[in-house]
């Protein structure tokens, strides 16, 4: 055998073998992806043209909606609590998550108006910073509260609205918070 055609099976031998290593990553990537998509038969979907919403919960969760006011204007809340819970007479409530979709006229900054919104409770923040975070495309801003409870919360605008998520917990390792940012994830606008 010539030098040059054992020179070309080592070089095509070396350009298979890669082409397999990469096929090998490829597949394993779908697979790995494929299997970290949330499961939607274990969750339940929450629509709403009115609020303009939707998303994704999981089973286990009991979700409300009501209605209320906020600055003269009227405002939808929902919240989301563990089915499990029992929550005794005359006590607080239990860690929850919600949403709260209150109309705004303009374009309000929506770091100011979170600071000056009681309803946004950022008088609470510890820290009073805020972290860029997109919802939706939409851009936001998480911050954190401390109540009863502590709290993680996101505020997004869109389409004249102001949308606040948070969901309040006492350990942080709460899989509230996993399941919290799950809903984030699963957001749409209507």
């Amino acid at each position: 055998m010539k030098p040059t055609k054992l020179k070309s099976r080592i070089y095509l031998g070396i350009a298979s073998g890669i082409v397999f290593i990469w096929v090998g990553f490829l597949i394993f990537g779908l697979m790995f992806a494929f299997l970290q998509t949330p499961d939607k038969k274990d969750s339940l979907t929450y629509t709403s043209q009115e609020v303009g919403l939707e998303f994704l919960y999981p089973k286990t969760y009991t979700l409300t909606v009501r209605h209320d006011s906020y600055a003269s204007a009227e405002i939808h809340v929902l919240t989301l609590i563990n089915a499990s819970t029992t929550v005794p007479d005359m006590s607080e409530g239990p860690t929850a998550i919600s949403v709260i979709e209150i109309p705004v006229s303009g374009s309000p900054d929506l770091e100011q108006w979170v600071r000056n919104a009681t309803i946004s409770n950022f008088n609470l923040s510890p820290d009073k910073t805020f972290t860029p975070k997109n919802i939706d495309g939409e851009d936001g801003v998480a911050y954190r509260f401390s109540g009863l409870y502590e709290s993680d919360a996101v505020a997004v605008e869109h389409d004249g609205k102001i949308f606040l998520f948070a969901v309040s917990w006492m350990d942080q390792n709460d899989p509230m918070r996993h399941d919290f940012q799950e809903l984030l994830d699963s957001v749409e606008f209507k």
